[in-house]
């Protein structure tokens, strides 16, 4: 692996030169990661596929246990992945191999140890978090099958956290976008026509997450060296540079998570499982949204976290706003077609999940909200602000829990929505006001008007259409175009047409784009 220290080697360039190439960067990871998404269309596949086979009640029971996991599994991390993609970028800029290996290493010691901390403590505490909080004893074994699978989990996310500090993005798209979820659907499948049904589907997650950090070490062998990797685990500390900036975070990712899926916890200490099946359903089709921020955030996070330790403010700046218009151009158009079409898309799931409409759009506005304006977290985290990261959490989660207590015993599920849509804006929206005093950086332009105009005009076009009788109400399907067509009206950013030209003869869709006028 001696060739990557000339690879790490620090390049000098004009200043005009380096934002070129952030931007690019940024770009061509997130074109990248958006087609792993692609991939991860087998997920939404299963979950189409396991509501048919269980219906809502199972599959209510079986999202809380995964939700609950997931939550608890952000313990175990201990943000450590955060901590490498902030470290070993740097090591990266500075051309610090062995600094580099010896952060990885550190980091995955650490996990270990944290991980299978916190697997003993779900086996323990599983029959009474079960029985005496949420009133479902049929949970207890689900949640000793999942908590399995946390060591798996957060080893791989390690793995795949350095491969994206040094900004390679496609084996993260292998793992997470292609190979767990076919794993995840084929197995989980194949239990349930076995008969198995809520223990298949546990089982089903635990086989996925081993598959899925058996890829992750393939591939994270090709970019690093394992046996540097293993050598600094014998210094990991808790006194090392990278846990004192993780320390803040595993508290804030939990708290994050549990802010997001409140409504879900709440409502199964309300409502029958049923209730909280449909509510899981349309809760993951409007997180379909935030796979446009997750696209971009794998590479910005890296380019951010360079230009921040060299005080490249300038080229930060512009990035932040380049970013911001991109994922809120893209999570418009899919709030559009959620706004109209969202019955539809919910029946696909079955009849009854249909009553969740109002839900699933209330969560795709908190979402595309709080993706449009994520990255101002990440620039926070970057800059070493973990602590004020978790104090923003903390107070969005009592926000976030009181009007969830006020509104789910009053509204169901749509209350539920509701209260978390609000959470997300405010949060983001906070972040980006301590972003602006902080950093001296914002992301509002008037080029970001184009897509909400041009968004807004696309929606009340296709309302008005749907109002008509079958067949022209399917003229409405003709919003997404019209919503594009605006935009390409209303003209295209002079750095965006720079970047699309530039990129056109690498990715094989862009390679003759339409003509593009670039905006006044």
């Amino acid at each position: 692996m001696d060739h990557l220290a000339k690879e790490w080697r620090p390049e000098e360039v004009a200043p005009e030169e380096g934002q070129r190439r952030d931007a690019e960067a940024v770009l061509k990871g997130s074109v990248v990661n958006i087609l792993g998404k692609f991939g991860r269309l087998s997920k939404s596949l299963y979950y189409v596929v396991i509501t048919r086979f269980v219906g809502a009640e199972v599959f209510g029971l079986y999202t809380l246990g995964w939700s609950l996991i997931d939550l608890v599994s952000k313990f175990g991390l201990f943000g450590l992945d955060r901590g490498i993609v902030r470290f070993v970028s740097q090591h990266h800029s500075d051309g610090d191999v062995e600094g580099a290996h010896r952060t990885i290493g550190q980091a995955l010691a650490l996990t270990l140890v944290f991980s299978l901390l916190v697997t003993a403590a779900v086996w323990v505490v599983a029959p009474w978090a079960s029985g005496s909080v949420f009133h479902q004893p049929d949970l207890s074994p689900v949640l000793r099958i999942l908590a399995l699978s946390i060591p798996f989990l957060v080893v791989s996310s390690i793995l795949l956290a350095a491969l994206k500090a040094v900004r390679i993005m496609k084996f993260d798209v292998y793992v997470k976008s292609i190979a767990e979820p076919l794993v995840l659907l084929m197995t989980a499948v194949a239990l349930c026509a076995l008969g198995w049904t809520v223990p298949g589907l546990a089982f089903a997650y635990l086989i996925a997450a081993a598959a899925g950090l058996l890829f992750a070490t393939l591939c994270f062998g090709r970019i690093f060296s394992p046996s540097r990797c293993v050598s600094g685990m014998a210094g990991a500390s808790l006194r090392s540079p990278i846990v004192a900036f993780s320390a803040p975070l595993p508290l804030d990712d939990a708290l994050y998570i549990l802010m997001s899926r409140l409504g879900l916890f709440v409502l199964a200490m309300f409502l029958p499982a049923a209730s909280v099946g449909i509510y899981a359903a349309t809760s993951e089709a409007a997180g379909a949204v935030k796979t446009i921020r997750q696209a971009v955030d794998p590479i910005f996070t890296p380019v951010a976290s360079g230009l921040v330790h060299k005080k490249e403010k300038e080229r930060l700046s512009v990035l932040f706003a380049s970013v911001t218009r991109w994922i809120l151009t893209l999570e418009l158009a899919f709030l559009l077609s959620v706004g109209l079409w969202g019955r539809s898309i919910l029946s696909v799931f079955g009849p009854a999940f249909t009553a969740g409409f109002w839900s699933l759009a209330l969560l795709t506005l908190g979402h595309t909200v709080s993706g449009a304006f994520g990255s101002a977290e990440t620039l926070l985290l970057m800059a070493g602000r973990s602590g004020l990261n978790l104090l923003n959490t903390v107070l969005l989660l009592f926000f976030n829990l009181g009007l969830s207590l006020f509104l789910i015993p009053a509204y169901g599920i749509s209350g539920a929505a509701l209260a978390t849509a609000v959470s997300l804006a405010l949060i983001s929206l906070l972040r980006v006001v301590e972003v602006g005093i902080l950093l001296g950086l914002h992301p509002f332009r008037r080029s970001l008007l184009k897509p909400l105009i041009a968004a807004g005009l696309a929606f009340f076009v296709g309302l008005s259409l749907l109002q008509l009788r079958s067949p022209w109400s399917t003229l409405s399907l003709l919003s997404l175009p019209l919503y594009l067509g605006l935009l390409g009206a209303f003209g295209v950013e002079e750095e965006d047409r720079k970047l699309l030209e530039k990129l056109r003869h690498k990715i094989p869709f862009l390679r003759r784009p339409p003509q593009l006028r670039v905006a006044s």
